[in-house]
């Protein structure tokens, strides 16, 4: 077997799963507890520093951060997230691996940095990246647990990052979530439009 540079690929270089963290539950409980976001923010940096491949701690600090208006800042740390995210699932040639899937709880980390930085990236008028980065998480999760298809199908129909607004329950117990029923059904009317995106998931 050729020698992958990053050993998380050593024992399986088509499908990947990161390794265990010791500070998730020590996240977890953070997220759990009445601290203000301020303490949590200083909690959140030094798991960062207890561990730097941890990237959810990356995206809470960050948005604290872009809530206090500091975009800047939370921006950067989304960034680096999504670079810290690529160079732990990458082959020795740059590739990402054929399979990364939601299932294993150590892979959702990295996952959802890289989730976020697609989003970033169509905000912020990069749609072609955006793009790129929710494709590729498609082909390695096909059973999609973050509806990727649905940001792929809103980019395609030229939509922006609000998109998703027009699904959402506005009153009751489910407001502020997806109508899960409607965005299926819009997903079902419109993704025939766009077989060379979507064809490969009913294959599989």
């Amino acid at each position: 077997m050729k020698k992958i540079a990053n050993l998380k690929r050593a024992d399986s270089p088509n499908e990947f799963i990161d390794k265990d963290r010791n500070v998730m539950d020590e996240y977890y409980n953070l997220l759990d507890s009445d601290l203000t976001e301020a303490k949590l923010a200083k909690s959140m940096l030094k798991l960062i520093l207890k561990d730097p491949d941890f990237l959810d701690s990356y995206i809470v600090s960050a948005d604290i951060l872009l809530r206090s208006n500091k975009i800047r800042s939370g921006l950067k740390l989304i960034e680096e997230a999504y670079e810290r995210a690529s160079r732990l699932i990458v082959d020795e040639n740059g590739k990402w691996p054929k399979r990364m899937s939601w299932g294993f709880l150590e892979n959702r980390h990295i996952m959802r940095a890289i989730e976020r930085y697609a989003h970033i990236s169509w905000e912020e008028n990069n749609p072609e990246l955006a793009l790129e980065i929710y494709r590729r998480l498609l082909r390695v999760n096909i059973n999609d647990n973050q509806g990727v298809r649905y940001a792929i199908l809103a980019l395609r129909m030229g939509l922006g990052p609000d998109w998703d607004f027009k699904f959402m329950v506005k009153k009751g117990q489910m407001a502020g979530l997806i109508d899960a029923g409607q965005i299926d059904d819009w997903f079902n009317e419109n993704s025939k439009n766009f077989p060379e995106e979507f064809n490969f998931l009913i294959l599989n």
